[in-house]
């Protein structure tokens, strides 16, 4: 189906195939000729607004709660938990970037393995300061 465009000359309807957009026509009634416009150009694809998500149904389900309460019992009773978060954290966190892990329980993991991070380094700042005076003070002894 073309389109339909006024004669100047005679006034009358003319069809015109697509493919004759742009050139010059004979009018096939009155033998005038008109120009017809240049085709409008095709329309920009249409985009997604957004990209697909992956279907949490397929997902693990996060263990956030479980780290952040290993991070605390790390930070107020026992170092040994506080590794076990670090090394939890840091499993499900990679999970959760490679989209194998339900990402919304993020913030609890990685708030669970500062904790646990947290409770290590202050264990291994503390033996190495005792470390230091009992080495310090031992040897201080030995010389008197």
């Amino acid at each position: 189906m073309g389109s339909l465009f006024e004669c100047p000359h005679c006034r009358r309807q003319v069809d015109v195939a697509e493919e004759y957009l742009g050139q010059t026509m004979v009018c096939p009634y009155c033998q005038g000729e008109f120009g017809t416009p240049e085709p409008a150009p095709p329309p920009p694809p249409r985009a997604t607004p957004f990209p697909p998500v992956p279907s949490r149904k397929r997902m693990e389900p996060h263990r956030g709660g479980a780290v952040l309460a290993l991070g605390i019992l790390g930070l107020a009773f026992c170092v040994i938990c506080g590794i076990i978060a670090w090394a939890m954290g840091n499993d499900d966190l990679a999970k959760m970037r490679a989209g194998r892990m339900d990402p919304s329980g993020k913030g609890l993991t990685e708030a669970g393995r500062i904790c646990g991070m947290i409770s290590v380094i202050w264990v291994c700042v503390v033996i190495g300061l005792y470390l230091f005076f009992a080495v310090g003070f031992g040897s201080l002894a030995c010389v008197m």
